[in-house]
Protein backbone atom coordinates (compact mmCIF):
# COMPACT_ATOMS: atom_id res chain seq x y z
CA UNK A 1 0.00 0.00 0.00
CA UNK A 2 3.16 2.88 0.46
CA UNK A 3 4.01 2.11 -3.24
CA UNK A 4 0.29 3.19 -4.02
CA UNK A 5 0.54 6.03 -1.29
CA UNK A 6 3.47 7.58 -2.68
CA UNK A 7 2.68 6.96 -6.24
CA UNK A 8 -0.64 9.27 -5.73
CA UNK A 9 0.08 11.41 -2.94
CA UNK A 10 3.85 12.07 -1.97
CA UNK A 11 3.22 15.47 -3.53
CA UNK A 12 0.55 16.35 -1.23
CA UNK A 13 1.78 14.47 2.15
CA UNK A 14 5.00 14.06 3.81
CA UNK A 15 6.82 11.16 4.28
CA UNK A 16 5.88 10.27 7.81
CA UNK A 17 2.18 11.14 7.32
CA UNK A 18 2.01 8.70 4.21
CA UNK A 19 3.99 6.36 6.42
CA UNK A 20 1.45 6.31 9.02
CA UNK A 21 -1.25 5.93 6.87
CA UNK A 22 0.25 2.89 5.25
CA UNK A 23 0.47 0.99 9.00
CA UNK A 24 -3.06 2.31 10.14
CA UNK A 25 -4.79 2.70 6.55
CA UNK A 26 -6.89 -0.05 5.48
CA UNK A 27 -6.71 -0.62 1.68
CA UNK A 28 -10.86 -1.54 0.26
CA UNK A 29 -11.83 -1.90 -3.15
CA UNK A 30 -15.44 -0.56 -3.86
CA UNK A 31 -17.67 -1.55 -6.37
CA UNK A 32 -19.54 0.87 -8.45
CA UNK A 33 -22.25 2.50 -6.58
CA UNK A 34 -21.38 1.46 -3.61
CA UNK A 35 -21.69 4.19 -0.94
CA UNK A 36 -18.04 5.68 0.97
CA UNK A 37 -20.08 7.97 2.62
CA UNK A 38 -23.53 9.06 3.70
CA UNK A 39 -25.09 12.33 4.76
CA UNK A 40 -25.27 12.54 8.79
CA UNK A 41 -22.71 9.14 9.23
CA UNK A 42 -20.47 9.50 11.81
CA UNK A 43 -16.82 10.01 9.74
CA UNK A 44 -14.35 7.79 11.29
CA UNK A 45 -12.08 7.81 8.55
CA UNK A 46 -11.28 9.60 5.53
CA UNK A 47 -10.82 7.60 1.90
CA UNK A 48 -8.14 8.18 0.08
CA UNK A 49 -8.54 7.32 -4.01
CA UNK A 50 -5.73 5.50 -5.69
CA UNK A 51 -7.68 4.68 -9.04
CA UNK A 52 -11.17 4.92 -10.15
CA UNK A 53 -13.42 8.43 -9.15
CA UNK A 54 -16.08 9.71 -6.80
CA UNK A 55 -19.28 10.95 -7.12
CA UNK A 56 -19.81 13.64 -4.09
CA UNK A 57 -23.43 13.87 -3.52
CA UNK A 58 -24.81 17.25 -2.75
CA UNK A 59 -24.35 18.04 0.59
CA UNK A 60 -25.23 21.69 1.01
CA UNK A 61 -26.89 22.33 4.27
CA UNK A 62 -28.21 25.66 5.44
CA UNK A 63 -26.76 26.48 8.33
CA UNK A 64 -26.83 30.18 10.45
CA UNK A 65 -23.73 32.15 8.22
CA UNK A 66 -21.58 32.27 11.93
CA UNK A 67 -21.84 28.60 12.29
CA UNK A 68 -20.07 27.78 8.90
CA UNK A 69 -17.71 30.25 9.86
CA UNK A 70 -17.06 28.87 13.10
CA UNK A 71 -16.56 25.37 11.20
CA UNK A 72 -14.58 26.71 8.54
CA UNK A 73 -12.04 28.26 11.57
CA UNK A 74 -11.63 24.91 13.06
CA UNK A 75 -11.23 23.11 9.60
CA UNK A 76 -8.97 25.28 8.15
CA UNK A 77 -7.26 27.88 10.26
CA UNK A 78 -6.26 31.70 9.19
CA UNK A 79 -4.74 34.30 10.71
CA UNK A 80 -7.10 37.46 10.18
CA UNK A 81 -5.68 40.85 10.21
CA UNK A 82 -8.02 42.67 12.66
Amino acid sequence: MRALLEQHYAHIFEPNLLEEIAKAGILKEVSEGEKLMDIGQYITAMPLLVSGANKMPDFRIHLDKNVVIKLLTELVPFETSG
